[in-house]
């Protein structure tokens, strides 16, 4: 079947900007975060590893080229409420502890890290050591 006024044949691909315009228009409260999206934690199926997103390892403990990203992340809150592990679930359905945290943040990276680094909430990283500033 063709369609002579828009030049299309069945099995098309039509690329339209749907998210961009919906962000324009103020009615998608998601919004791209790159640091989360970087550190988005990747499976080493060879070593059966977990690897940290946005970590300079050397080539010798890690071949980038072998990574897989995990089918995605799901929270599993810990007893007593206070902590949660964020898991990693695999393509083949193994779940990998790919870090521990309060269960607010564990439910907030997941729901990034679901949807590759976009997130409603104001998160960012607070770091270890002591600002010099």
């Amino acid at each position: 079947m063709r369609f002579k006024e828009f030049n299309l044949t069945e099995g098309d691909v039509i690329q339209h900007k749907f998210g961009l315009k919906q962000a324009q228009k103020g009615k998608d409260t998601y919004q791209h975060n790159a640091e989360i999206a970087a550190d988005i934690p990747s499976w080493d199926p060879i070593k059966k590893r977990n690897i940290p997103g946005n970590q300079d390892y050397p080539e010798s403990y890690v071949d980038r080229s072998t990574l897989v990203p995990y089918d995605h992340f799901e929270v599993k809150e810990l007893p007593g409420g206070k902590t949660a592990h964020i898991m990693g679930i695999t393509s083949d359905g193994s779940a990998v502890q790919t870090s521990t945290t309060t269960p607010d943040a564990a439910h907030t990276l997941v729901d990034a890290y679901n949807r590759g680094g976009f997130t409603d909430s104001d998160i960012r990283k607070v770091p270890m050591t002591p600002s010099t500033e």
